[in-house]
Formats: C-alpha cells, sequence, structure tokens
C-alpha cells in the first residue's frame, strides 16, 4: 500500500510542475497580447512613467525619454511629469525610439523602463519560479 502511496504523490507532483509551468505560459501569453496591442501602447507607458516617477527622487531625474510613436507631439505627453512637471526634467519625444520604448535618465545613471524590457524581466521571473 505504501509504494502505491508513494507512486501517487510523485504522480501528483508531477502534475503540479506540469500546471505550474502552464500558468506562467498563460500568463505570459496574456501580457504578450496587452503589451502587443498597438492601441494600448501609449497608455501602458504613460502608467510605466508614472509609476516610476513615483517611486523616484525628482532631483535625480534628469528627463524622461518616449517613442513619437507612442506620443504624436509633445503636448500629447505633458501630462507625463505629472506633479513634477514644473521642474527642470527634459521630456523629449524621439523619433529614434521604437514604439513602447521609454528611457529615464537620471544624475547617475538611467532606467529603461521599455515595455518590452519590463515584459522580459516578467518572463524571466516566471520562468525561474517555475523552474
Amino acid at each position: 500500500m505504501r509504494t502505491g502511496i508513494d507512486t501517487a504523490v510523485k504522480q501528483f507532483s508531477a502534475q503540479l510542475q506540469t500546471l505550474e509551468g502552464l500558468c506562467a505560459a498563460i500568463a505570459l501569453a496574456a501580457l504578450q497580447r496587452i503589451i502587443g496591442d498597438p492601441s494600448a501602447r501609449t497608455t501602458l507607458v504613460r502608467e510605466t512613467v508614472h509609476h516610476h516617477l513615483a517611486q523616484l527622487t525628482a532631483a535625480s531625474i534628469v528627463a524622461v525619454d518616449v517613442s513619437s510613436e507612442d506620443f504624436a507631439a509633445d503636448t500629447d505627453a505633458s501630462d507625463l511629469l505629472g506633479s513634477i512637471a514644473d521642474t527642470d526634467i527634459a521630456l523629449n519625444v524621439l523619433p529614434t525610439l521604437k514604439t513602447g520604448e521609454c528611457r529615464i535618465d537620471l544624475s547617475l545613471g538611467a532606467l529603461d523602463a521599455s515595455l518590452d524590457v519590463q515584459l522580459a524581466r516578467v518572463r524571466t521571473a516566471l520562468l525561474e519560479a517555475t523552474a
């Protein structure tokens, strides 16, 4: 009887591991669908910028760079800086950046807050968690 229980436990454990991988695959597929939707990119970049700027000290932020594919003109991006808009932080809408790309230049370096970079970080974390 003990052998049967051990076998059942091993089979159950193997099934759970399969489900963990499936859950990670479903989560990644959903994220890729959301981030890959061109109509949502501007909103996602805007929310990403707001989130990251809220985590930083305004004095350390030098510039915020976003793609002109996401923001047609500087006026479209004018609300990106939110409460720190009246500071000396430069807001650059650049044609050299691809859609979804976002860089925050800091006094001691830079933060790549691009959507594809964040998706890659999530993908890595999920794959490591299910390995």
